[in-house]
């Protein structure tokens, strides 16, 4: 099978085995990340046995209040410091970690990242010097996910483990390495950072992409813009003269302003005149990254201001707890609100809920009374925080109707708070004895969302934090409130602009160039579809005069290459062997430049043979990849990536990209790359080439 059938525009036969290939990918991801029939037993088996516990202890089902947590402070440092002591020892320490996480939920800790971090720590340089059994480091790695349940890293590594130690754990990787992902994106530490470092480097990878683009279709296309535009000067100009006319009214303006980049911009334009539709698409995306540049500028400038901001220690304190000074000053920043703010009444309240007295729980309740509207995307936890309290306060049909009105939420990213309402819904249903309807409401907590239930499903303590599960509010609330907030403009993109577009060029002036361009690009399809302007000849590069159409019958070739190698019985052998001999000179240099061009930047061959789109989507996979194995994380590094530099395997998808560039690149280089040609208008006959194999 030969290159050339896949870009001729011709029915290709890789196109079926390319669709069987993605089935068969598919398939096999589907069944890799789906759990095993054994996996799915055990876990039937254990949300049974803790059904079957929690229906069969009476206590439940004693209408009486929730007394606050008992457990002191200082048991957390004792139960580290056992753990410590033991981990030097043959021991694992599971149940030293099991304990503490069990008593930061009693406190009210939700999330520990420093102890998560250390266990995780712990158990890769046991498992490295052989100390420990994988069965031990799997339930310690466990443990790490249970210390920090809203953080990616624990599931990362854990996935990176078993990716290690037990590859045939296949579907337990990809489920936890999914899992990863997806709370990446949920904790804001770390999706802020990385859609920081993703966005700067996929628009340096788009710079990149974009000049190697320009550059290919001066290659291609300037020649055959000079001789359009020597079509419609007055006679008498010479092709120097013409070349060197529109060179200047390119570079003219950017010499005036101190702008290469604006010359660059005004070529790019320009040669949009004679692209065609591929290359016309990629010219409008660039034009349209420049409309969008300011946009995107100040959505990065709220990503960069994120550390240290108002909104952060709000969300810390709802999630990494609060001490008495970070509850001294919420407090205080809810006064200076006016009592009238509702992420400051509900973090507040939240708190109180921790502390669990009955005074302090009566006391929530007025404050969230006072709240008169509360936003959409807060009403499930504050249902659901309310009914917690009023099962505590032993007030269980009061509590039944915030909690079906929080479980009833639509809203997106409510799962684990409709879980939490569910499993509280079913406290209230035992409190009232109702063992059909507790039984109903904890199997439908399962259903929605059995891994926010994983921490309090075996706990026994009967208190406010480990009978009851309220969750702090969904993280885009804190990410919706920073952007509200934020004043200050940290820009990214001017440093980089002002050092391509000069000092005359502000960066607030780029919709206006984006537009234009767009605008230009438009006003210059009719004379495309009117079949107006040139095309490369597919043979030699050379013009491809639309004039000539009566004489070549529409035929892709340029005139010259059409006498000779179509029509070519007509013209003298001596004429005939010139055309021949300069035609494949031409032809010989197009295809090396070709493969040169791919060789050099994988993507870069084939915008200059037309194919724009993919060629431009291989430039910029490749500069992307390469830009990410570069990771220089530079405004702002994501916490875990101080103790792992490959974290969610960054480097492995860069090698995955920069291997898929190099692999097209090479296979261009090694088998050559077969140019767009133009196709003849409906009912016309294309005459086949009497010899050679050009076609």
């Amino acid at each position: 099978m030969k290159l050339t059938r896949l870009t001729a525009g011709t029915p290709s036969t890789l196109r079926p085995y390319l669709w069987h290939y993605f089935s068969a990918l598919m398939v096999l991801l589907i069944c890799t990340a789906l759990p095993t029939p054994a996996h799915a037993q055990q876990l039937d088996g254990e949300v049974e046995a803790l059904l079957k516990k929690i229906d069969n202890d009476e206590a439940n089902y004693e209408k009486k209040p929730v007394p606050p947590s008992s457990v002191d402070a200082i048991n957390l440092d004792v139960h580290w410091r056992l753990f410590k002591r033991v981990s030097q020892s043959d021991s694992a320490g599971v149940k030293e970690i099991q304990a503490f996480t069990r008593d930061g939920i009693s406190l009210g800790y939700r999330n520990f990242p420093a102890y998560s971090t250390a266990v995780q720590a712990v158990t890769t340089g046991k498992m490295e010097r052989g100390e420990i059994t994988q069965q031990d480091a799997s339930r310690l790695y466990e443990s790490a996910r249970a210390l920090a349940p809203d953080l990616p890293y624990p599931a990362f590594a854990y996935s990176a483990h078993l990716m290690r130690h037990n590859l045939g754990r296949l579907p337990a990787i990809v489920s936890l390495y999914l899992d990863g992902v997806q709370l990446g994106y949920t904790w804001l530490d770390t999706r802020i950072p990385w859609g920081l470092k993703l966005a700067s480097l996929a628009l340096l990878a788009f710079l990149g992409a974009s000049l190697l683009f320009l550059f290919a279709q001066l290659l291609r296309n300037f020649g055959i813009l000079a001789y359009d535009f020597s079509r419609v000067l007055p006679t008498g100009f010479s092709s120097n003269q013409t070349v060197i006319l529109a060179v200047a009214m390119v570079i003219v303006p950017g010499l005036l302003l101190r702008s290469s980049l604006l010359s660059a911009l005004i070529m790019l334009a320009v040669l949009s005149l004679v692209q065609n539709h591929r290359e016309r698409f990629v010219t409008a995306l660039i034009f349209g990254a420049l409309l969008a540049l300011p946009t995107m500028d100040q959505y990065l400038s709220k990503q960069i201001t994120w550390p240290g901001s108002e909104a952060q220690r709000v969300f810390h304190a709802q999630y990494l707890g609060c001490d008495s000074t970070c509850e001294d000053a919420l407090e205080q920043s809810w006064l200076d609100a006016g009592g009238e703010d509702p992420v400051l009444t509900y973090a507040n309240a939240f708190l109180k809920y921790r502390s669990g007295t009955p005074a302090e729980l009566e006391n929530l309740l007025g404050m969230l009374d006072e709240v008169k509207q509360w936003p959409a995307e807060m009403r499930p936890s504050v249902d659901n925080l309310r009914g917690a309290t009023l099962v505590a306060l032993a007030r269980p049909d009061e509590a039944i109707v915030h909690l079906e009105a929080a479980r009833a939420a639509t809203q997106k990213g409510s799962e684990p708070t409709r879980a939490a309402a569910s499993f509280n819904l079913m406290r209230a249903h035992q409190m009232n004895d109702d063992r059909g309807s507790a039984t109903a409401a904890y199997d439908d907590a399962i259903r929605i969302d059995l891994g926010a239930l994983r921490s309090h499903l075996a706990l026994e303590r009967r208190d406010v934090n480990s009978f009851l599960i309220v969750n702090p509010l969904p993280s885009d609330v804190f990410w919706q409130r920073h952007q509200a907030q934020a004043q200050e403009v940290v820009s990214i993109a001017t440093p980089v602009w002002r050092s391509l577009a000069g000092p005359n060029l502000p960066i607030e002036r780029t919709p206006l160039l984006g537009g234009v361009g767009i605008l230009f690009v438009l006003l210059g399809l009719p004379l495309t579809l009117g079949r107006r302007t040139s095309t490369p000849c597919p043979h030699c590069g050379m013009a491809r005069d639309p004039r000539d159409a009566p004489k070549t019958g529409d035929h892709r070739y340029c005139l010259p290459c059409y006498q000779t190698f179509v029509s070519g019985a007509s013209l003298e052998y001596s004429a005939r062997v010139h055309n021949e001999k300069v035609s494949g000179r031409r032809e010989r240099f197009q295809e090396f430049l070709r493969r040169a061009l791919s060789l050099l930047m994988p993507g870069t061959g084939h915008c200059q043979a037309g194919h724009a789109v993919f060629g431009f989507l291989v430039i910029f996979g490749t500069l992307f990849g390469i830009a990410l194995l570069w990771r220089p994380m530079g405004i702002w590094r994501a916490p875990h990536e101080l103790f792992s530099v490959n974290w969610a395997a960054q480097e492995s998808i860069a090698w995955v990209l920069i291997s898929i560039g190099a692999s097209i690149g090479l296979s261009a280089a090694l088998r050559g790359i077969r140019p767009t040609q133009i196709s003849a208008p409906k009912g016309a006959k294309q005459n086949q080439p009497t010899r050679g194999s050009h076609v």
